[in-house]
């Protein structure tokens, strides 16, 4: 499920904690895999569908044979009623389009359910049977309640055929009116049968004990949202963890996509939760810093005149006091962009959005996305131990320390895989003039160790 942002702190490494409220994963080197649901192999099922608003489908240890069933339960999302389905075979806009190879002769289609099942409502089995792509079509109903595993026979026609689509929904979709609810059935041992001679082999029909799940999940940047788990029911994603980074390991490749061959999904990365069906699709995050500039590098890859753009928005209960809107023009190299930031009032919460574009396969790669807080930052820097200049930064550094009890003699460079790539004694240095040429273009921490303990500062190169 989604992770909800409850508070936006103090950017934390394993190293230390710093004065300004910096973005985190600020070079998207951090990924973590996202569970989203368990999934009947070899059946299409809704909960592939519908993954963060119906888990109405789930694997039961209650089963009639083996050590699985299926149960599918229909639910309430919001204010529609939503059903539950597998099937074998594969669907259109216009319902179903075609099935799984299978040509051995049956004339029943067999298995064990439990149900409860509301009033009026039943779970309905829809079984098509097809030669040359031409259809017969049979429909049955399932509408008893089963407390203890009951076996149902349902006759269809026993017509050849050299494929096969059969599904199963929680609710009586035919009579839709019927449909409410807290019905549910649970499903094992679907097998067909032969009344003129030997029954088919039953594991010619993929899973059909209900025995095989895996677990779903995605790949998500740690502390950013996407929508790749709305994605991830069509079989792809709109952003990806790529090696083609501007510094590390890792960036952030946004992707727009087009599903079902009809409809495009723009690529949108957020640092607050993304729900396309709320009244706030993209949601702030509590935030209460000023910095001076959004900094970021990137690169555009777009299809035919498509665009790109960065958004940031910081808001208090009433309105916007700083933000812009930056279009990214076509970059076939990292490209720094810099969003500078100007504040009429004090912000409580902070909404940053990159978006990838409208045309099918423009790619949107990001990397080393941070705030800049500018004299700001020196200011705080120098309360705090010692000031940094200039940052970013190209071949040199200058540390000034703010008093001779918070001065250290030595300086550690860490990356950030929290590794210490370079230590400077500083006591033979001139006016604490620091070369930092020999260092990857990145993002990195200058850790001065003194009497009181340690202080970190964040430098760009």
């Amino acid at each position: 499920m989604k992770r909800i942002i409850y508070t936006f702190v103090l950017f934390l490494t394993a190293a230390g904690l710093f004065a300004q409220q910096q973005l985190p994963n600020v070079g998207f080197e951090n990924w973590s895999s996202e569970f989203l649901y368990e999934g009947l192999v070899d059946w299409n099922c809704s909960n592939a569908s519908s993954i963060a608003n119906n888990p109405g489908l789930t694997k039961s240890d209650d089963a009639y044979s083996g050590n699985y069933s299926v149960k599918m339960q229909t639910l309430l999302v919001g204010e529609d009623t939503a059903f539950t389905f597998i099937y074998h075979g594969y669907v259109t806009d216009d319902g179903p389009g075609g099935g799984i190879p299978y040509s051995e002769t049956f004339d029943r289609v067999s298995g064990y359910y439990k149900a409860d099942m509301v009033e009026e409502d039943s779970a309905v089995m829809i079984l098509i049977k097809y030669l040359n792509m031409v259809p017969t079509m049979s429909f049955a109903k399932i509408g008893t309640d089963a407390a203890d595993w009951t076996q149902f026979n349902f006759d269809v026609p026993a017509v050849a055929c050299d494929s096969v689509f059969i599904g199963f929904i929680s609710s009586d979709i035919i009579t839709e009116t019927n449909a409410e609810p807290g019905s549910w059935i649970m499903l094992d041992s679907i097998t067909f049968g032969y009344s003129g001679g030997a029954d088919p082999d039953p594991s010619l029909l993929p899973n059909y004990d209900m025995e095989v799940w895996v677990d779903n999940s995605i790949e998500n940047p740690d502390s950013w949202y996407t929508l790749n788990d709305f994605l991830y029911s069509v079989g792809t994603a709109g952003v990806i963890k790529t090696d083609d980074s501007n510094s590390g390991t890792y960036a952030a490749e946004v992707v727009t996509n087009v599903v079902s061959g009809a409809y495009t999904i723009s690529g949108y990365l957020s640092l607050g939760e993304i729900d396309m069906n709320g009244t706030e699709p993209i949601s702030s995050v509590p935030y209460t810093d000023q910095p001076e500039a959004l900094r970021g590098e990137y690169k555009y890859l777009p299809q035919g005149d498509d665009m790109a753009f960065v958004q940031i928005m910081f808001e208090n209960e009433t309105e916007t006091v700083a933000g812009g809107y930056q279009v990214l023009a076509p970059a076939t190299e990292y490209t720094e962009f810099v969003l500078n930031l100007n504040y009429t009032g004090e912000n409580t919460k902070l909404k940053l959005i990159f978006y990838s574009g409208e045309n099918e396969n423009s790619a949107l790669f990001l990397d080393d996305v941070l705030f800049d807080f500018g004299t700001k930052a020196k200011e705080n820097f120098v309360n705090s131990g010692f000031a940094i200049y200039p940052n970013p930064a190209t071949d040199f550094v200058y540390i000034n320390f703010a008093s001779e009890e918070s001065s250290a003699s030595v300086i550690n460079v860490i990356d950030l895989q929290g590794r210490i790539v370079k230590t400077i004694d500083l006591s033979g240095l001139n006016n604490n003039r620091i070369d930092i040429s020999e260092l990857s273009k990145g993002i990195y921490f200058l850790k001065a160790d003194n009497s009181h303990g340690g202080v970190q500062k964040l430098i760009v190169r």
